[in-house]
């Protein structure tokens, strides 16, 4: 008797092991997700000292990023000090005019450096991606 219990819950162990599959997603097409900064509530925040000066207030937090995000910059403050030089990484400055400002996933790199100026040529967000 105790052999067939015994045969029995090996049985059951091997089963319960055989069942278990390991499946990888097929799907290519993933949905992105949308990383949204917010200037304005950023630029709140770094003014808890009571300074009335813009150019000691830089967002330079890193940013974490997966491999089909977006990356969004918005909020009025973009628009104020329009028109904004933005660089990513080494490549050429780009001249922008806007409230809102996205950049795909393909075209940063582990590493790179994301520098918008404003058009007095202070620089307001500094952020590092790490993917």
């Amino acid at each position: 008797m105790k052999k067939y219990i015994l045969a029995v819950l090996i049985l059951l162990t091997f089963s319960a092991c055989v069942n278990n599959k390991v499946t990888m997603p097929t799907d290519t097409n993933q949905t992105s997700k949308q990383l949204t900064i917010d200037i304005d509530e950023e630029l709140k925040l770094l003014d808890t000292t009571g300074l009335r000066d813009d150019c000691l207030k830089v967002i330079d937090e890193p940013i974490y990023i997966g491999d089909n995000d977006e990356v969004s910059f918005k909020g009025d403050a973009m628009e104020k000090k329009s028109p904004l030089l933005i660089q990513i990484g080494e490549r050429e400055p780009i001249k922008y005019s806007g409230k809102n400002y996205t950049i795909k996933t393909m075209d940063l790199k582990n590493g790179d450096l994301i520098t918008i100026k404003d058009k007095k040529g202070k620089v307001f967000v500094e952020v590092n991606v790490i993917k």
